[in-house]
């Protein structure tokens, strides 16, 4: 293994140990994903993603924005965003590689048809699912609030997108 690509994946699966609360043992996991990324990376030929759009990872102090269109094809910027569904962080870069993505942007629980169309992407999802297709709904909204929302109207997989990112 040449030393870049060895520190792209050291780096990576510090990354994803670090999102996921630094468990204890875990290393050959987080080893293997980052293997993963790197070489999905490699394979479309793009670096990393931070390097290639100009977005810094969230680890990284101030991060940059994106200098260019994405294209299509081109691989989507890790973002890690808090988990509404349960607790903890969840990437983009968790869904890499596994199977198609349909992500919903919603801009928040103040508005009507945002929770009418978080509402219908839940009952899609088992559908979408059948056909290998994850769901994934980014909804602008304070986390705590979030949370007390779902809590009597359950949808699975949701996320959290600050209010300053907006």
């Amino acid at each position: 293994m040449d030393e870049e690509r060895e520190r792209r994946i050291r780096a990576r699966a510090y990354e994803i140990w670090d999102r996921e609360g630094r468990p204890d043992g875990a290393q050959e996991e987080h080893w293997r994903r980052a293997c993963e990324e790197i070489d999905a990376e490699d394979r479309f030929g793009h670096g990393s993603p931070a390097a290639e759009t100009g977005v810094a990872s969230p680890s990284q102090p101030g991060a940059a924005i994106v200098d260019r269109p994405l294209q299509s094809g081109d691989p989507a910027p890790n973002v890690v965003l808090d988990a509404i569904s349960r607790e903890g962080k969840i990437a983009l870069s968790d869904f890499r590689g596994r199977s198609p993505l349909l992500i919903g942007l919603f801009r928040g629980l103040h508005c009507v048809f945002c929770r009418r169309n978080v509402a219908a992407m839940a009952q899609l999802k088992p559908a979408l699912g059948e056909k290998g297709v994850e769901c994934l709904a980014v909804v602008n909204t304070p986390v705590e609030r979030a949370r007390l929302y779902f809590r009597y109207n359950p949808a699975p997989h949701l996320l959290i997108m600050p209010r300053c990112v907006v």
